[in-house]
């Protein structure tokens, strides 16, 4: 496995959350895909300005701003943070400690993770229900099995 194998994986989950158009660092420096994407055509993918916008800053190209960019941000700087605890450790260590550290980090529920991302999926899936029926009111039921079904 290379050296920098966890910095590049950093660098591909960045990549696949802005859907292949942006690069974004801990820094939240924003790189052109050697300027296939203008900033226009990027704009025009994120609806909301509080989610996502693209303004001008002192460094290279456009800094992304909103409650979407901080998202993946904090997402990506957590990930560099487990990468430069664990770096330096023996595999057979490593792994125990980013287990504990991605453990920590599900407990916090600032960022999404596999373990509480579900809550999205509800959400996504109600909205999805009741568009498809004339915005009927759809109930989200957490508990063991959550799910989500119309009301009646």
């Amino acid at each position: 496995m290379p050296k920098n194998w966890n910095t590049m994986t950093s660098r591909v989950i960045a990549a696949a959350v802005f859907a292949g158009a942006l690069l974004c660092t801990s820094s939240a420096r924003v790189l052109g895909a050697t300027g296939n994407f203008t900033k226009a055509e990027i704009e025009a993918t994120a609806k909301n300005p509080d989610f996502f916008k693209l303004v001008p800053w002192e460094g290279i190209g456009f800094k992304p701003v909103g409650y979407g960019a901080e998202s993946v941000t904090a997402i990506i700087n957590t990930i560099q943070r487990i990468e430069n605890e664990t770096d330096n450790l023996p595999e057979s260590n490593a792994l125990s400690q980013r287990q504990k550290l991605i453990k920590k980090v599900e407990e916090n529920g600032i960022i999404a993770t596999p373990a509480n991302s579900y809550i999205n999926e509800l959400v996504n899936e109600a909205a999805r229900i009741s568009i498809l029926d004339d915005g009927v009111p759809v109930k989200i039921l957490y508990g063991e099995h959550p799910h989500v079904e119309q009301e009646s």
